[in-house]
């Protein structure tokens, strides 16, 4: 019971909030963007084989069946060079507020950083019906409340390339949404 305990305090949203502000600059506040749903499961399951595959390798060993042994331990070896950057990206996808405006930093959703000058923002507000919304989808495929942020004017973002778009996508924009992991502090802490 208190190892779910510890593992649901670790996997909430408030101790990744924290982790994310103890790196940030000076003024600025960061808010964790979700990671969305499909990339969960994803993350799951290749952990689950890169952990998978590191047990299994350390079994062998232990029985001295070293050709099988060395066969999981490359393949280990081999997750371990590659999922950690992958599974970092989705730690670094924040909406941060500085005083002169607003960042999306997500290199999952957007090619490059977007920035928007404080006085170029109309509204910040809480969506709740994504699927009849009029607003650009910056928060990669997350389902649920999100923040929409609306310009006076329109803005470029360029979206991250994908294999129907090899070298992103621009679009212009006056309206947009990105979901936080806490949608209503988001809000507050954006519009005070």
């Amino acid at each position: 019971m208190l190892s779910l305990i510890c593992v649901s305090t670790v996997f909430s949203a408030e101790v990744g909030n924290a982790f994310a502000q103890l790196s940030a600059y000076g003024d600025e506040r960061r808010f964790l963007l979700r990671c969305p749903t499909d990339m969960v499961i994803v993350q799951c399951l290749m952990w689950a084989l890169w952990m998978g595959t590191a047990i299994t390798a350390i079994s062998f060993f232990n029985d001295e069946n070293w050709i099988a042994g060395t066969v999981f331990a490359v393949i280990a070896a081999a997750l371990s060079y590659i999922l950690p950057s992958r599974f970092h990206r989705f730690s670094r996808r924040w909406l941060v507020g500085v005083p002169a405006g607003m960042v999306i930093h997500d290199s999952f959703a957007l090619a490059e950083t977007a920035m928007f000058m404080k006085q170029s923002i109309a509204h910040i507000g809480i969506e709740t019906q994504s699927e009849n919304s009029e607003a650009a989808d910056l928060s990669g495929g997350c389902r649920g409340p999100s923040i929409t942020i609306a310009l006076h004017e329109f803005d470029k973002v360029i979206l991250a390339a994908t294999r129907k778009n090899p070298g992103g996508k621009a679009l212009h924009v006056q309206t947009m949404r990105v979901s936080p992991t806490r949608v209503a502090r988001t809000l507050q802490e954006l519009t005070a």
